[in-house]
């Protein structure tokens, strides 16, 4: 009888080498550093990131593959303006986010902008700091929430705390209702 052993070589399972399933698109105008060891990419100068689903643009990206986390800063502008430029911009599945600082985990979906905007099927939402736990459902600190389009809404409701579900319910903790700029409670 000729009995045949199983090569433990070919019957081992491969490891895993990564959880990134997918390709990462990484540009910058200024210049991109890929740190091997510490797995981490810094793309400075309109930098811009496309990962499945999602697209950030800022003028700093910063890339960590070992916790999954992307921030995205923008930079000072000139003296005289004291602007920032090249602030973040995620976009994702239609929907766009901008603010001053972003925070974002690519694995989980999840992450937070401050001093955020954002326009939700004709509603705007503004806050300090945004943060998205699901897909569809936000938290907003210090939120503004509107369907006037003007750069100045002749109304609005207000809150320190929001939660939104999208398409489903707004929950405020002291809301406040505003007529050109008049809070009602």
């Amino acid at each position: 009888i000729n009995t045949i052993t199983p090569d433990s070589l070919i019957t081992a399972e491969p490891k895993k080498k990564s959880d990134i399933d997918t390709v990462v698109y990484a540009s910058g105008s200024d210049s991109l550093f890929f740190f091997v060891k510490e797995k981490k990419m810094s793309i400075y100068g309109e930098g811009k990131i496309n990962y499945r689903k999602s697209e950030i643009k800022s003028a700093n990206i910063f890339l960590d593959f070992t916790k999954f986390e992307i921030e995205a800063v923008g930079v000072p502008g000139d003296s005289a303006s004291k602007e920032t430029i090249g602030t973040p911009v995620l976009s994702e599945d239609g929907e766009v986010y901008t603010g001053k600082r972003m925070k974002y985990n690519f694995k989980t979906g999840q992450g937070s902008l401050a001093a955020a905007d954002t326009e939700l099927e004709g509603a705007f939402y503004h806050g300090a700091k945004i943060k998205k736990v699901a897909t569809d459902t936000y938290f907003i600190e210090d939120g503004v929430y509107t369907t006037c389009d003007d750069e100045n809404p002749h109304y609005f409701f207000s809150s320190p705390k929001m939660k939104m579900i999208q398409s489903e319910e707004l929950v405020a903790e002291w809301i406040w209702l505003n007529f050109g700029g008049v809070p009602v409670p």
